[in-house]
């Protein structure tokens, strides 16, 4: 992510660029050319991304390093600001998964291999899925070890299937259908 501050940030929003999809549609506008939807397109990217910079900045024991939001205090009553900034501490807080690398001998690969799940079909990764509560698109690259496109579209396969509903108003964020299986008849992932 490459954030440019414009010359006057109270007024402007910062020109935020993503080397997988490029510049935020907002970027660089004025406050008085945001529409309705640019703000509910602008705070929702602040709790997204507020939210993943705090998980990652905890998992790689940097808290803090990215707390400070991109947005002036004054930029749109100070709303993107704030939001980030605790969409921020509740990704640090979120619960996660620690793995130390450690120098391994022949006995220590199995313990090894026993941290992260191996998937070889659509059924053991929705068994392993948090059957109470929400989870997220990051949770699944965890125990997967896939990258972010790879564990996308296996989550919106999940949704078309109806095993797993995606909760409204909070992009990569899903809860288990009520229960039903996949069946014999879908095999390998």
């Amino acid at each position: 992510m490459i954030i440019t501050q414009h010359s006057i940030p109270a007024e402007y929003a910062p020109t935020i660029f993503f080397n997988h999809c490029g510049r935020m549609p907002w970027s660089g506008r004025s406050q008085s050319d945001f529409s309705g939807a640019m703000v509910v397109e602008l705070l929702k990217f602040c709790e997204e991304e507020g939210g993943r910079q705090g998980r990652n900045d905890a998992n790689q024991d940097h808290v803090g390093a990215r707390a400070q939001a991109p947005f002036h205090e004054a930029f749109l009553g100070g709303y993107p600001k704030q939001l980030w900034e605790s969409a921020y501490w509740e990704g640090v807080s979120e619960p996660r998964q620690f793995l130390q690398l450690v120098a391994l001998d022949a006995d220590d690969v199995d313990a090894l291999e026993a941290v992260h799940s191996k998937f070889e079909t659509d059924q053991q990764l929705i068994d392993a899925l948090p059957k109470d509560g929400e989870f997220g698109l990051s949770w699944v690259q965890r125990m997967t070890r896939w990258g972010y496109n790879r564990a996308g579209e296996k989550l919106k396969q999940f949704v078309r299937q109806g095993l797993l509903i995606q909760v409204e108003g909070k992009p990569n964020r899903y809860v288990m259908a009520p229960t039903r299986n996949l069946g014999d008849d879908h095999g390998a992932i």
